[in-house]
């Protein structure tokens, strides 16, 4: 799930869980978590008292982990991973120094991964239990969609690159290494979807 916002510095942030069935707002700094269907407010906290004294903080975007437990918010410098179930800051990411306006961010389906993308269009993968940063990708002309496939080992990304052209580029997380990359045959690429077969992959062109 990506959750973007338009007004940043703790401007208004909206978006849905992967379940469709529970919205999150952000807005100055205040985060609530929505049941769609009884219209109620199920939790509000804030993390920006936990961290305000470490960073410069504005956040630019939300991400629930695919079990629902933990909220990562993209800011200005670090990226905060927030226990839900216990109210409280689980941890942070800093990338010593190479994080900046993180603008969207994706759980792997397993949970063990988040995929960021900051505003310079540096993506970046991290290791939720360990806290390492996993590795970083050539900043992209335009990345247009981030996302895993069903068994959280292989990563996607949807690109613009250096003559305006759509590609499609495969990672595996494991081996570190790129598999395969996709390219319009003449005709833009605008998404691409794994399907339940692993080896099978959709392109919307």
């Amino acid at each position: 799930m990506l959750i973007t916002n338009d007004n940043k510095l703790g401007g208004y942030v909206v978006g849905f869980c992967p379940n469709g069935q529970i919205l999150l707002t952000c807005s100055n700094y205040e985060i609530k978590l929505w049941d769609i269907k009884k219209k109620l407010c199920l939790q509000t906290f804030s993390a920006y008292d936990e961290i305000v004294n470490d960073w410069d903080l504005g956040y630019q975007s939300l991400c629930l982990s695919p079990d629902g437990k933990i909220l990562a918010i993209g800011s200005e410098e670090c990226i905060i991973l927030w226990d839900l179930k216990k109210n409280t800051l689980l941890r942070t990411f800093s990338g010593d120094g190479y994080i900046w306006f993180v603008d969207n961010m994706t759980f792997s389906p397993d949970g063990r991964i988040l995929a960021t993308i900051s505003d310079d269009q540096t993506i970046m993968l991290w290791d939720i239990e360990t806290r390492k940063h996993l590795y970083t990708f050539d900043k992209t002309k335009l990345t247009i969609q981030i996302d895993f496939s069903p068994c959280s080992k292989v990563f996607l990304f949807l690109h613009v690159c250096k003559r305006s052209d759509t590609i499609v580029e495969l990672f595996d997380i494991e081996t570190k290494q790129f598999l395969q990359n996709f390219k319009g045959e003449g005709e833009s690429i605008y998404s691409a979807e794994f399907g339940e077969n692993k080896n099978t992959l959709f392109l919307e062109t």
